[in-house]
Formats: C-alpha cells, structure tokens, sequence
C-alpha cells in the first residue's frame, strides 16, 4: 500500500547480478509504448502498484553480517535496532513510500531468497 513516509525492507541471498537486476527491473509492454508491468519481486509479493522511482535494490560481493550490512539510502540505525537476529545476506531491497504489509515473509524468485524485515517511518 503506498503510503509517504514509509519504507519497506527486504535481505536476501542469491547468486548473479544479472538474475538480481532481472527479477528487480520493471518494464514497459509493448515494446516500450504499454503499461507498467512490476518487477518480478514486487509480482511475487502481489505488489502491482509502487512508484519505480522509490525503488532500490543492492547486490553485495559478498554476504554480509547485520554490523555490516547496509541499506542504500536508508537510515540503518534505526532499521537494525528493531531486528536483532538479522541473518547474514548478499542483497536487499527497499521500496520507499510504500508500506507492506507482510503478508508474505519470506520467499524465492529465482534463486534468490528474500526475507521481510518490515516497514517503518522514514524522513
């Protein structure tokens, strides 16, 4: 549900940058000319709606542990003081303005598996 002034996080493990930029892009039918068609993560997640731009997902070299692990323009402080068991992972995801509701925790998309942290204010 899109909602300002929320964020939703996702970590996970998988293995190429290419399935990973895959399962996250989001397209266009029709050659361009039709509608927004959601990356297959949002699809998996029955997210069909979300604003493209507030979108964003890292790859990691290699796993990384909860001291280490880091959201790409999120404010990790706050993420990880409400998560004190979060396993080691090679990517994550977040999708800004947009409040999930954790209807599905975890699951796999090709290869990668992904894990709900939750949703939580952001300014």
């Amino acid at each position: 549900m899109e909602k300002q002034g929320v964020a939703s996080f996702w970590i996970g493990n998988g293995d190429t940058s290419e399935t990973f930029n895959r399962i996250t892009d989001y397209t266009i039918s029709e050659g361009g000319l039709g509608d927004f068609v959601p990356s297959a993560f949002c699809l998996a997640l029955r997210i069909d709606r979300y604003e493209p731009d507030y979108f964003g997902g890292h790859l990691f070299p290699k796993q990384l542990t909860k001291d280490s692990l880091l959201f790409h323009g999120s404010q990790v402080g706050q993420l990880l003081e409400r998560w004190s068991d979060v396993p080691p992972s090679n990517c994550s995801i977040a999708l800004y303005d947009y409040e999930y509701d954790g209807r599905i925790a975890e699951f796999e998309v090709e290869n990668f598996r992904f894990k709900f942290l939750g949703a939580f204010p952001y300014s």
